[in-house]
């Protein structure tokens, strides 16, 4: 048997060939884009979508841009039905070997075929920016990841493909050997039972050695490391006496499976013990993740709403790096594990296009290639990919900060539609999110949720909708709408101006406590994968707010 050290290396040694390839194309990365589109028309070429538009014909991306429209999921659906029914060479000459299922953000279902060129593609980006993250971190490449997957199946297409989460496929794909890395089996995603499935998260990360801790949005790993909190008592019962608590909400058949992990392990048991009694009661975190040294997620766009807390959770002794921006129809950059957000975009795994979010807005559909990109401007992000899409409307804003030798370097900002205009103030997700996050941290509070929502009676105006994480005065309340207020005219230019004129006084709803929770478990319920479930922090229907269980509402004093 390999030890867990030894398969680090390996895997190391495998990245080596993309991180070769990535370097030599971020330096020309014109000529990378042109040569890896003329592989993709060729293998694809005489699929019933390329003969539709000629692609055989393209020999440069401006020729693309000219031949073929910007597509959508809902343009593309007909075709992946027909694929998804069987029918060959519709848009790729492969053959899906998986359906990536996604609710999609706006809760639109999605099925995107994965073939077995676009899972080596896919593999690429992935090897480039795990190279660059154990140089930085060769400590969280030691001991196990705990690495938060979606279920791997959760249906079969009319063809007898498989439909799933795509993170839970390729944890399911990989070789045995391999999946002894991971603390926890990617089947721990199928557990119905909520209090069933954490309990079973933190028995086994206390029966590993986890240094990295991995996954896509933050919130459900804030989530998992406060509900450390409260089970010292029955973890150190079963690392004790090698047992699974008896008591869990599991099938005969997801018993028999689990039970096959425990051991004893009293070292693990004292230590737990220890750290909780000198907690006062509580059991932090560290009890159980005691080697842990990287925190591996997405810290942008709507996902930075939680960094702060979760940095506050961690401590200084592990570090928080952005995660690869990506969808189920492609990735957008390869990270390095730098302490800034983002990375190069991922030129060696599709064909980038970018336009600029005012030059969309004005009806421009014809963008520029990743050599041109400026830094300091903010694009919507269309991808051709292996996987037979063309010129694709992600609907994501991404924005430049620095180059990586001639490679732009990119992050998510938020999807287009986040934003909303009432009166001409023009408020985006990313004001929100900056505005309700400093007004918070400058007043020692702490929000499990928020969302601000576009109101028009008795005049239009801004609510706030936030789930506090203690109780907090009228006064103190009060202080925070006000501060909201401040913050937002601080991040957006034309808030204050509106405000002024037009806009009446922000408005605080304060959402009863445990709330958000229990609606993230509902849905998981409901059959939301987990870990597609992303926080919203602008809606742009009003009656969302009647969905929220409201305890007190603050309005400007008179």
């Amino acid at each position: 048997m390999i030890p867990t050290l030894g398969l680090h290396t390996l895997a190391a040694l495998q990245r080596v060939p993309a991180a070769i390839e990535y370097e030599r194309a971020a330096r020309d990365p014109a000529r990378a884009q042109d040569a890896l589109l003329r592989r993709f028309l060729a293998a694809n070429g005489e699929t019933e979508l390329a003969k539709e538009y000629g692609l055989r014909e393209i020999t440069t991306r401006a020729e693309l841009r000219a031949r073929i429209p910007i597509t959508t999921y809902a343009d593309m659906w007909p075709r992946i039905e027909r694929v998804m029914r069987g029918e060959p060479n519709v848009i790729t000459a492969e053959t899906p070997v998986f359906f990536a299922a996604s609710t999609g953000t706006t809760g639109t279902p999605k099925r995107i075929p994965i073939t077995p060129t676009f899972r080596k593609d896919f593999q690429r980006t992935l090897s480039v920016s795990m190279i660059h993250v154990m140089r930085r971190f060769p400590g969280a490449f030691t001991g196990n990841i705990a690495y938060t997957v979606g279920i791997a199946r959760t249906g079969t297409a009319p063809c007898g493909t498989p439909i799933g989460l795509t993170s839970g496929y390729n944890q399911s794909t990989l070789p045995q050997a391999v999946r002894r890395l991971f603390a926890w089996p990617h089947e721990l995603a199928q557990v119905k039972d909520p209090s069933a499935r954490t309990y079973l998260y933190v028995w086994l990360l206390a029966l590993s050695r986890v240094t990295l801790f991995t996954g896509i949005f933050p919130l459900p790993m804030l989530v998992l490391l406060r509900a450390t909190e409260t089970l010292a008592e029955p973890i150190v019962r079963d690392l004790r006496a090698g047992t699974l608590r008896d008591d869990l909400a599991l099938t005969p058949e997801e018993r028999a499976f689990y039970a096959r992990f425990a051991r004893i392990d009293r070292r693990a048991a004292d230590r737990i013990e220890s750290m909780t009694r000198d907690g006062g009661g509580v059991m932090p975190f560290r009890a159980v993740l005691p080697d842990l040294r990287l925190v591996y997620c997405w810290t942008t766009g709507s996902a930075s709403a939680f960094v702060p807390d979760l940095k506050k959770k961690l401590g200084d002794d592990v570090a928080l790096r952005d995660a690869i921006y990506a969808s189920n129809e492609g990735w957008g950059n390869v990270t390095f594990g730098e302490d800034l957000p983002g990375g190069p975009a991922s030129i060696t795994s599709h064909v980038f296009e970018y336009i600029e979010e005012d030059a969309w807005e004005r009806g421009e559909r014809v963008g520029i290639g990743v050599e041109d990109v400026e830094v300091g401007k903010t694009y919507r992000l269309l991808l051709t990919t292996s996987g037979g899409f063309y010129r694709y409307d992600t609907g994501d804003l991404v924005t430049c900060t620095r180059r990586y030798h001639a490679t732009p370097c990119i992050h998510f900002v938020r999807r287009a539609g986040a934003a909303f205009n009432m009166v001409g103030e023009k408020l985006v997700e990313n004001h929100v999110v900056a505005a309700v996050g400093a007004a918070v941290a400058a007043l020692g509070m702490e929000a499990a949720h928020f969302v601000a929502l576009p109101r028009y009676a008795p005049r239009p105006h801004w609510a706030i909708a936030i789930e506090l994480a203690a109780t907090a005065s009228e006064e103190q309340l009060e202080a925070l709408r006000q501060r909201i207020e401040t913050e937002l005219g601080l991040v957006n230019e034309e808030y204050p101006v509106f405000r002024q004129r037009v806009l009446g006084p922000l408005v605080l709803h304060v959402i009863a406590r445990g709330e958000s929770e229990a609606k993230r478990q509902a849905l998981i319920a409901a059959g939301k994968p987990e870990a597609q479930l992303k926080t919203v922090h602008l809606v742009t229907d009003d009656s969302s707010l009647a969905t929220f269980r409201i305890e007190r509402r603050i309005e400007a004093r008179a």
